[in-house]
């Protein structure tokens, strides 16, 4: 695991380097060469993202956590794909659409989270009413 850190800062710099000579020469390039960096290390999210769904869950019992694990690995999964696109829009020099895109992965984020803050909620003022 060590040496895939390794790999995708490689990959990373690369695709900066690469594409940063690129844009004195070839601007349209340079924006290929950047999103294809991106691609790749977001490729490697997904496997890191398939091992840490199954450590999870062989560790989680089946139970009432299941339902909280799919929620969390959902908003997971929200947060870095905004933050990619986010980024790539950044890098196209669109500023505001890039924000757009982060402020729609929060509120998504935030849906998706709505069953869990509705039974803490719930939790709540049945504590509530039980010490009234």
């Amino acid at each position: 695991m060590t040496g895939d850190i390794m790999k995708v800062c490689a990959v990373g710099i690369l695709a900066a380097v690469v594409g940063a000579v690129l844009r004195i020469m070839k601007n349209e390039l340079s924006f290929a060469v950047k999103v294809s960096g991106c691609v790749m290390i977001f490729g490697v999210v997904l496997v890191y993202m398939d091992r840490l769904l199954e450590g999870i869950s062989e560790r989680v019992s089946l139970g009432g956590a299941s339902e909280y694990l799919e929620i969390m690995m959902r908003c997971l999964g929200v947060a870095l794909i905004t933050e990619i696109s986010s980024s790539i829009c950044r890098e196209c020099g669109e500023s505001g659409i890039s924000g757009g895109v982060e402020l729609v992965g929060k509120l998504e984020i935030l849906l998706l989270a709505l069953p869990l803050v509705t039974e803490i909620l719930d939790s709540v003022e049945k504590l509530i009413s039980l010490g009234a």
